[in-house]
């Protein structure tokens, strides 16, 4: 879900800025990601490190290496390369494996889009539409290539080769619901009309009823998942992401109930802080439920906390990656609710 809202958030920023200044400042943009994502997750790294050191057991282990090579966010390879399975005892920041993916996306899709646009010119977003189309395609069959049903999955799922049609496919979602206008320079998202607004709904719909059936049934150790159902998740969450922008009454209506649009502002911390909050919790509390819901509690208040001492302050001296959403909509919009603030 989060690399496809990411894939598209980032691209609509980086094409928004090359329609109306003619160019993407690359150095900007790398600026403001480190300063929105590297602050927050530093701090989580450093405070729960220091925290392990009053456990026991296999919350230490290793600790060095995954501090480091989440601070350089390669820690997906650094997970590979140590032969830590997914399935195996959890790591204490097992789950910047995605961060780290988004980070590598972050420093090389914005290269290639500079390289595409100069090539093919910002008029063409058609040829940017099938370029993402064709390294979602890849990704995925990369993965499909890679998997070996009864093999342990973590190469497939870690790899930021195999995982990167999330990304790409909502970047590919970001070039064709744009279109510019000769006289204002702006982006519009192109609009649907007649029997093209009832078959848009349609998908928008089924989207999300299949994405809600998906992520139930699309566990780890389901050969599924990697033959192509995590591809057709993220399909999913195109479509409701497009019903999002669109307006569609049932999604928007879901998207901007206050408890989705208060996790949307918290969702970068809650994320960081859920995983190594639940590990201390476990190897203290037996009972799996319990842990489970005294695990979500804490995880709620420091991600409050972080998201008002950490990310506010460095957020206010750039712009937010949710920032572009809300460009793209009034701010009547009901989509300028959801993570926008």
């Amino acid at each position: 879900m989060f690399f496809v809202l990411s894939g598209f958030l980032i691209t609509s920023l980086m094409l928004r800025e090359k329609v109306l200044t003619g160019t993407i400042s690359l150095k900007t943009f790398w600026k403001k990601r480190a300063r929105r994502i590297l602050p927050a997750a530093a701090t989580v790294l450093l405070v729960c490190a220091a925290v392990a050191g009053f456990f026991q057991g296999d919350v230490t282990v290793d600790l060095g290496r995954q501090v480091l090579t989440g601070l350089l966010f390669v820690n997906n390879w650094g997970q590979i390369a140590a032969s830590q399975s997914y399935f195996a005892g959890p790591e204490l920041f097992a789950h910047f494996w995605s961060l780290s993916v988004e980070e590598q996306f972050y420093v090389l899709w914005p290269l290639v889009l500079v390289s595409l646009l100069a090539a093919v010119g910002v008029r063409r977003m058609g040829i940017v539409v099938v370029a993402c189309t064709v390294g979602a395609v890849s990704s995925l069959a990369r993965m499909v290539a890679l998997y070996a049903p009864g093999d342990d999955p973590t190469r497939v799922y870690y790899g930021t080769d195999t995982h990167a049609f999330g990304l790409l496919l909502g970047a590919a979602l970001a070039a064709w619901l744009i279109r510019t206008r000769d006289d204002e320079r702006v982006w519009q998202p192109r609009p649907h009309t007649g029997a093209g607004r009832w078959a848009a709904t349609t998908v928008e719909l089924v989207g999300l009823v299949g994405f809600a059936m998906l992520i139930t049934c699309l566990r780890g150790d389901n050969p599924a998942a990697y033959q192509g159902g995590l591809f057709c998740a993220s399909l999913c969450m195109i479509a409701m992401l497009h019903g999002a922008i669109k307006s569609n009454p049932v999604i928007t209506t879901l998207f901007t109930l206050w408890p989705m649009r208060k996790l949307g502002a918290v969702s970068y911390s809650l994320y960081l802080w859920h995983w190594p909050v639940y590990v201390f919790v476990r190897s203290s509390i037996s009972d799996a439920a319990l842990a489970g819901l005294v695990a979500l509690a804490l995880s709620l208040v420091l991600a409050e906390v972080s998201f008002r001492c950490v990310e506010e302050p460095f957020r206010r001296k750039g712009t937010s990656r949710w920032d572009v959403a809300c460009s793209l909509r009034t701010p009547a919009d009901p989509w300028s609710e959801l993570g926008c603030s």
